[in-house]
């Protein structure tokens, strides 16, 4: 039986970011926060109920919007509700942190109640991109954040970053939080979503977008920085120091694993069915309350989306997808398209250059499926 995890989504944050297209930026309250645990635990009864599983647990992210806002009572009642009605296996449990949010007792207090890794949304060392960014952290709140999670015991620190960003200097950015020596670091280039300010502010001229061919630039200035520095670099946007830091639950969604997601605008593949929940956080506890799942969509998944998702997938990750299992799926492969791809240790993977459009090689392998 493939693994499963767990994903639940919290939509509070303080502010809505301009390049977020999550859902989130939802006010947190005293009231809001308490009602929402609330509904959290009655969708988690209710899949419970319908579903059953039984199966253990190896990760459990908590995700947003902004987890590290949720109060220690609320955020205890949840983790003590998974513990109760799963059987975790505390290989992972991950929560997702702002750095101004972090203070010597909420640390303590993750630590003592089963987390393990935090996700620190540092986004950027410089004081001018996280402005543009629209962020409420500093250089200064991310120093402070590190040193007050390896304090308080955790060593799997996970720093995430966008890059490709106007104004930013690269070199000097990704060399900042080396300084660190995180043990993992994700980098993700800041993309210009619909529906997003900032996607209106390039519209209008207001945010101009780095050329491709500069982004390109930057992607390989920190990709052989972090190369450097010793890291793995063993999915499209995440480096590990070691083995042993490498994502179990992302990596558990690249391998095609199972994942319950639970919360407003959360997803998960389970029985062959992939859905999506309610956005609404009106909607969401009504939809419960009524004895119903909060689905907003929901498919099973055929042969044909399995097939390109395992590619699209499996050719993220640096190690690629076995060679017996890609030769079945794909037919014979035009030398255009297979100076991107390489052979090695039993396995297809995408070469260097592949990784740098890889979008466009997975999208034409997708026409080669048998």
């Amino acid at each position: 039986m493939p693994p499963l995890s767990i994903y639940v989504h919290i939509p509070f944050c303080r502010r809505k970011c301009p390049y977020c297209s999550f859902t989130s930026g939802f006010k947190p309250s005293e009231s809001s926060i308490r009602l929402y645990i609330e509904a959290l635990c009655s969708e988690i009864d209710l899949f419970k109920k319908l579903h059953g599983s039984s199966d253990p647990v190896q990760s459990v992210y908590i995700g947003g919007g902004t987890p590290s806002l949720l109060p220690e009572a609320g955020l205890k009642i949840l983790l003590d509700k998974l513990k109760s009605e799963f059987l975790l296996l505390n290989l992972e449990n991950t929560i997702e942190a702002n750095p101004e949010d972090i203070t010597p007792e909420i640390a303590a207090f993750w630590k003592g109640n089963g987390i393990n890794r935090v996700s620190l949304g540092f986004q950027s060392m410089e004081d001018n991109v996280l402005k543009l960014l629209g962020r409420c952290n500093e250089v200064l709140s991310n120093i402070l954040a590190i040193e007050t999670l390896r304090k308080a015991g955790f060593d799997n620190i996970s720093i995430d970053l966008i890059a490709c960003v106007r104004g930013e200097n690269a070199v000097k950015n990704i060399r900042s939080v080396l300084d660190f020596n995180p043990a993992h670091i994700s980098v993700y280039q800041l993309s210009i979503e619909d529906k997003t300010r900032l996607f209106a502010d390039a519209a209008s001229g207001k945010y101009r977008p780095l050329s491709d061919a500069v982004s390109l630039d930057h992607y390989r200035m920190i990709r052989h920085a972090l190369w450097a520095a010793g890291y793995i670099h063993y999915e499209i946007s995440n480096f590990a120091l070691k083995e042993k830091y490498l994502s179990i639950h992302n990596m558990n969604y690249w391998n095609g694993g199972r994942y319950l997601g639970f919360g407003a605008g959360a997803s998960g593949y389970f029985e062959g069915i992939r859905w999506t929940n309610t956005a609404s956080l009106k909607n969401y506890p009504l939809i419960i309350s009524s004895g119903r799942l909060p689905r907003d969509f929901s498919e099973v998944i055929d042969k044909e989306t399995a097939a390109r998702e395992f590619i699209m997938l499996g050719l993220r990750k640096s190690a690629g997808i076995k060679e017996e299992s890609f030769d079945a799926l794909v037919n014979r492969i035009p030398l255009s398209l297979a100076r991107f791809l390489k052979r090695e240790n039993g396995h297809v993977c995408l070469t260097e250059r592949g990784f740098e459009v890889s979008n466009r090689v997975i999208t034409e392998l997708w026409e080669l499926i048998k």
